[in-house]
């Protein structure tokens, strides 16, 4: 789970934070918190955002959490992935627009799903714990 907030900062961060958070898969649950799917690439992207915003007079926290209930579990990664599919708007063809996202076209990428589930273990919301908890 990724917390920013940009307030004091530069209108244009705000931008590119949000842009790039979507682009990761972000799944918003209220203005300035999300989830993500939680794989080595995106963490490496949040780590790096979040010390681009940090360096901008923003904040930032990225937080650990765990399911303790699978419904509850999957009911999110089936949330994070109609998000995914509902974000990614289709040309006249059927494929996905990679012009928006700044992704290629086609399918998530293997194991996202397995991502999800890893960032949903560790987002603390009801029906779960944190890690070792």
């Amino acid at each position: 789970m990724v917390s920013v907030s940009t307030a004091g900062a530069a209108a244009s961060l705000r931008v590119q934070v949000w842009r790039k958070l979507r682009s990761l898969g972000a799944l918003y649950l209220q203005q300035s918190v999300c989830l993500l799917p939680a794989t080595a690439d995106v963490a490496r992207d949040v780590r790096r955002l979040a010390g681009r915003v940090r360096q901008g007079g923003g904040t930032a926290r990225v937080l650990p959490m765990a399911f303790t209930d699978p419904a509850a579990e999957q009911a999110v990664i089936t949330e994070l992935n109609a998000a995914r599919d509902t974000s990614t708007p289709k040309s006249s063809s059927g494929c996905r627009a990679a012009s928006r996202t700044g992704r290629r076209p086609g399918p998530a990428p293997r194991g996202t799903d397995d991502g999800f589930a890893a960032l949903a273990r560790l987002a603390g919301l009801p029906g779960t714990t944190r890690p070792g908890s």
